[in-house]
């Protein structure tokens, strides 16, 4: 089965990339903002800075959770075909 352009693997794994691909977005939503603020906005370049390196970091937190799930839940062969097809091997 593919949802958009991501192949579903396993129930826990389609969420986690749900969640990928929404911090994501919001990472380069709130990159662009503020590529285009100007120093007379009410929201300084330095909080947009900061909620930049947040969502960085909860992209990062959403990888890693793919990661772990895919070591943990698809260990054996079977399910290691399984993992490298939900896009990280």
């Amino acid at each position: 089965m593919v949802v958009g352009q991501i192949r579903a693997c396993c129930e826990e794994c389609d969420e986690l990339w749900r969640r990928y691909a929404h911090a994501t977005v919001e990472h380069l939503n709130l990159i662009r903002q503020r590529e285009h603020t100007s120093w007379r906005t009410t929201i300084t370049r330095r909080e947009i800075d900061d909620m930049v390196e947040v969502a960085a970091a909860l992209r990062e937190a959403a990888r890693q959770a793919i990661r772990r799930h895919l070591e943990r839940d698809h260990r054996n062969a079977e399910r290691s075909r399984t993992a490298e097809s939900c896009g990280v091997s």
